[in-house]
């Protein structure tokens, strides 16, 4: 599992018939330690066929307009293989990617060309372990300002140029917030959340 700043990341899912699908979450403070534990309901991305990119403004509108701790648009294919996350935490928008650093090392380049040639100085920028493996993932944090029409242009060119998901490409697009209800984590400088697999579990389990 990969958490950096702040995510939620899916290891896999399973459903019962009759039960209602949840998630278990742990929040974490920079030194990794638990401040909190809880199961939370899960929500299917939206789905779209075709045209995935065409439907993404309303998400984007509604990330600029959210004033929840934490906001995140994920926009992948069906398949889970390409995408990237839109974040939002303390009034900052991020794009959020992660490669593979030793097998897509022109991938790497291609993106950290993209963003340079906008001026744009990544905020997270570090290697992560994966499936096991030391310092095999990069993680990359993109600062990125506008209105919905200019955040939705510039994911749209994230999606097609640095993710390789074609213009009339289906997507799985997932708008998610969350709440710091009583201010429990204010004055902390970082904050992962990690998210187990989805499951179903009935009531009273």
């Amino acid at each position: 599992m990969i958490g950096f700043g702040l995510g939620y990341w899916f290891l896999g899912r399973r459903f019962h018939v009759g039960a209602s699908p949840e998630r278990f979450i742990q929040v974490l403070d920079s030194n990794g330690k638990v401040l909190e534990s809880k199961w939370e309901p899960y929500r299917a991305p939206d789905h779209f066929d075709e045209d995935g990119l065409s439907h993404l403004k309303p998400y984007v509108q509604r990330l600029l307009d959210s004033h929840n701790w934490f906001t995140t648009i994920s926009i992948f294919t069906p398949d889970g293989q390409h995408g990237f996350a839109l974040w939002k935490q303390g009034g900052v928008v991020t794009a959020n990617l992660i490669v593979e650093a030793r097998k897509e090392p022109a991938r790497e380049k291609r993106i950290r060309e993209f963003f340079a040639g906008r001026s744009i100085q990544p905020s997270e920028d570090y290697m992560a372990g994966n499936g096991g493996v030391s310092d095999s993932t990069r993680v990359m944090s993109w600062p990125i300002t506008g209105n919905a029409d200019t955040v939705t242009s510039l994911a749209q060119r994230i999606a097609q140029e640095l993710c390789d998901i074609p213009n009339h490409s289906g997507l799985d697009i997932q708008f998610e917030e969350q709440a710091d209800e009583r201010g429990k984590y204010a004055g902390l400088d970082r904050i992962t959340i990690e998210s187990g697999p989805v499951v179903s579990r009935r009531p009273g389990h």
